[in-house]
């Protein structure tokens, strides 16, 4: 493939947003290798590389690893890492490998690298040197199955690199096994072995604007019956700089490299683990060089091959309003799937759920329990029993009129109370819920309601809440009476039962309907005035005869 065609390629695969690696240097994102499972463990040990290596001279590296006395086992990849020395140049050298006493590779470590904005490598982004071995910027990988070299017991692999010319570097990065065994202990473990070659640097996001993240997935296959036990999941990188991390979204703690060039983190991910499809790790760099090199999922699990039979406890079953309780399963049989109803028209599928009850109530919870092999429930009658202190409220109807006044109050608490005291304001009282209550006089009257229950007692005061009007008595005095032509008099209501509306007639033809108006008298004389106030009980009428002389 010419290189006009390579660049042709690579700029149409940035141009659609497609990311499969690092897409100024390449690189192979982290795939699945091998996935079972097992009835014992998965082991997996590295030698992380340091500073004090010589450089471009012969070296020689040996690792011990020490598996479980009784494994017997299944599955098991060796993989080391050596560097060349340039991220791109071909500088030349060996590398043997062995296990155990036994030569696994006696690789020629002499091909070039091409970032994949300079064309690539054939059109890759990677250079695949024989099908154990590849070579990924600067770094060369080699990985072997060693199934049936791998004992129980220590194991020694060796791995020793020299140079073909003066500019070969040699330093030996990683030497990782990984082991999936079976030693009779009857556990059983699912597991998925994620290998890649992949880089993230800074290159990409300075020349071509792009904040590389990498990701690989884990697809699980837990059985539908199973109870998950723990989930692990381990990374091994070669980095100075330890990289950033998710799994399914929820961000992991990143650690420090235990060697100069490359380390591992492992985390507890159970409570993110999904049983069944698709679990993701995401990473990317924290320094100007990153790479991943591989990624390892467990997950131990039970089964069983009984019906479940449902059994719970709860702590605490009485008390206050808000009541928060925790509710523990403790069903044999090994459940898979829970159902709780609490009574309070709330449900869970949980298995230890904590809820919350809000309201008074003696409330019956049910739990039910299944696993492939049937279905149980268990119910606990009247079991938690939720005291609230009450809240104090009401409403009236009417809240206006013409006395006497019926008013009916309805009690609308909350709590569950028990008691009653309203105080109508006018001196009398009531320990009925719903009262009926004769108001006789007019007035604004504060009405207070007090509720209790065992959890306590609580108040609402509502002021001014019933009005009780009467027919309104016409008063009125005016100022000044009497003055030269033209007159300006104030005139101010007096008037008692609380009149809605005013008709004031001032004797020289003129009339108002303000409360309080301002009247000017533009010629002499005596003149009559007269009031007339109104509400909702009656209206009333009010004349002065000669009460403003003007002069």
């Amino acid at each position: 493939m010419n290189r006009k065609l390579i660049l042709i390629l690579l700029t149409l695969i940035l141009s659609s947003g497609v990311c499969l690696a690092d897409n100024f240097v390449g690189g192979i994102p982290l795939t699945s290798v091998h996935s079972g499972t097992v009835s014992g463990g998965v082991y997996c040990d590295s030698y992380y590389g340091t500073a004090d290596q010589a450089i471009h001279t012969a070296k020689t590296i040996d690792k011990t690893f020490t598996l479980p006395a009784n494994a017997k086992v299944e599955w098991a990849m060796l993989l080391t890492t050596v560097y060349c020395g340039h991220m791109q140049n071909n500088y030349q050298g060996l590398a043997k490998v062995s296990f155990n006493g036994q030569t696994l590779g006696t690789e020629t470590l002499n091909v070039p690298y091409n970032y994949i904005t300079n064309g690539g490598n054939d059109g890759k982004a990677y250079v695949q040197v024989n099908d154990h071995v590849d070579r990924v910027t600067s770094d060369y990988m080699m990985y072997y199955d060693v199934t049936s070299l791998v004992k129980s017991g220590k194991n020694k692999a060796t791995v020793h690199t020299e140079p073909t010319d003066k500019k070969f570097d040699g330093r030996i990065k990683l030497i990782t096994l990984i082991v999936a065994y079976n030693d009779g202990s009857g556990k059983k473990i699912w597991y998925q072995v994620n290998r890649g070659h992949d880089p993230d640097t800074y290159y990409s996001e300075n020349n071509l604007g792009e904040n590389y993240i990498g990701s690989t997935a884990f697809k699980a296959a837990l059985p539908a019956s199973s109870t998950l036990t723990s989930a692990t999941l381990t990374d091994v990188h070669m980095a100075s700089t330890d990289g950033s991390y998710t799994f399914n979204g929820k961000t992991l703690t990143s650690g420090k490299p235990q060697g100069t060039y490359c380390g591992s983190d492992s985390w507890d991910v159970k409570n993110n683990f999904k049983s069944t499809g698709t679990n993701t790790l995401t990473y990317d760099r924290n320094a100007p060089f990153y790479k991943n090199s591989l990624a390892i999922l467990t997950a131990e699990y039970k089964t069983s091959s009984n019906k479940p039979v449902a059994a719970f406890s709860a702590s605490p079953t009485s008390g206050k309003a808000p009541l928060k309780v925790k509710f523990t399963d403790t069903s044999t049989g090994i459940p898979s799937k829970w159902f709780w109803n609490f009574g309070d028209g709330s449900k869970s599928f949980q298995q230890n759920p904590v809820h919350k009850y809000s309201k008074a109530g003696t409330y019956t919870v049910s739990l039910t329990v299944k696993n492939a092999k049937g279905k149980n429930t268990v119910t606990k009658t009247e079991y938690i029993k939720v005291i609230a202190k009450p809240v104090a409220a009401f409403s009236a109807s009417p809240t206006f009129g013409k006395a006497p006044l019926k008013v009916k109050f309805t009690d609308k608490s909350t709590g569950t109370p028990k008691k009653w005291k309203w105080n109508f304001g006018d001196g009398k009282i009531s320990a009925k819920q719903n009262p009926i209550h004769k108001y006789s006089k007019a007035g604004k009257y504060k009405v207070t309601l007090t509720v209790a229950n065992a959890a306590g007692i609580n108040t609402v005061t509502k002021t001014n809440y019933i009005t009780v009007i009467a027919k309104p008595v016409a008063a009125f005095s005016a100022s000044p009476t009497s003055g030269k032509a033209p007159l300006k008099v104030t005139f101010t209501d007096k008037s008692t039962g609380t009149p809605k509306k005013w008709k004031w007639n001032f004797g020289d033809g003129k009339i108002s309907a303000k409360q309080n108006p301002i009247h000017k008298y533009s010629k002499a004389g005596k003149y009559k005035v007269t009031l007339t106030v109104a509400n909702a009980a009656g209206i009333n009428t009010k004349t002065i005869s000669n009460y403003i002389i003007v002069k």
